[in-house]
């Protein structure tokens, strides 16, 4: 995103020089971090807010299906396809951990604690 980028350097960078370098105008610049948040923005940090806290709740097992069903249990209403990418989308900013991920770590915190009273107490 050009504007998010001239906006992040305006304290180094001329907003001017920057407009010019990117090839924007410098009108549009202005009107894009003057503009309200848009619906489609909220709804989605909406969503985005339900599915981490339904994560927090069964501890990062749950997939996209079962999100599903909880939200449809307590009457929301979203498509699958749309919860699905929101969880991708989480789970690529690393703010969603992946049920395979938690497994792993869950069988190495085993393992390690059987090594060392193995080993401690032989």
């Amino acid at each position: 995103m050009k504007y998010d980028f001239i906006q992040s350097h305006s304290s180094i960078f001329a907003v001017k020089k920057m407009c010019e370098v990117f090839k924007v105008s410098r009108s549009g610049y202005y009107h894009y971090i003057h503009r309200d948040i848009s619906n489609r923005a909220i709804e989605n940090s909406k969503i985005v807010e339900k599915i981490k806290f339904i994560n927090k709740q069964c501890f990062g097992v749950y997939g996209s299906p079962r999100i599903y069903e909880v939200l449809k249990d307590n009457g929301f209403s979203y498509q699958k396809p749309l919860l699905a990418l929101k969880e991708a989308y989480l789970i690529q900013k690393n703010i969603l951990k992946t049920s395979l991920l938690l497994r792993l770590v869950s069988a190495l915190k085993r393992i390690t604690t059987y090594l060392v009273v193995k080993y401690l107490y032989m």
